[in-house]
């Protein structure tokens, strides 16, 4: 019988530690469509220290809610991804342009992935508005 009850107690000890993790193991913030679209850049290939060119379209729809997006450089190790370099904040997204120079980072390999991200501060909750893959050499 207590062998019974220990099983059960480590059996609910995997289920709570494994639906606790999950929430965790999800670094995707969220994200809206159609909110900043058609995003290109000067290149795609990023050069620490070398400027780029980017642009994009923004939807004036969402401009009493979107009032400013941030440039982000996130970084994947293909298990998800997440903001994690800080390019500029506070810019108006109806701009729809900037210049900007690549931060220093690691250059892109296996496991090393680098993505272009333009972000959405919503009340201190990063809101993913446009993902453009990108090298880092």
């Amino acid at each position: 019988m207590q062998y019974l009850r220990r099983a059960g107690v480590l059996a609910g000890a995997v289920v709570t530690a494994a639906a606790l993790s999950t929430g965790a193991a999800k670094a995707d913030p969220p994200s809206l469509s159609n909110v900043v679209t058609d995003t290109t850049l000067s290149t795609t290939t990023f050069v620490p220290g070398k400027k780029v060119h980017a642009t994009w379209k923004f939807n004036a729809a969402y401009a009493p809610q979107v009032t400013a997006v941030q440039l982000w450089l996130a970084h994947s190790t293909g298990m998800g991804h997440a903001p994690t370099t800080l390019i500029r904040a506070g810019l108006d997204p109806k701009t729809g342009a900037v210049d900007f120079t690549v931060p220093a980072v690691a250059p892109s390999g296996h496991g090393n992935i680098w993505i272009f991200d333009v972000v959405w501060d919503n009340n201190g909750r990063q809101t993913e508005l446009s993902l453009t893959d990108i090298t880092v050499a």
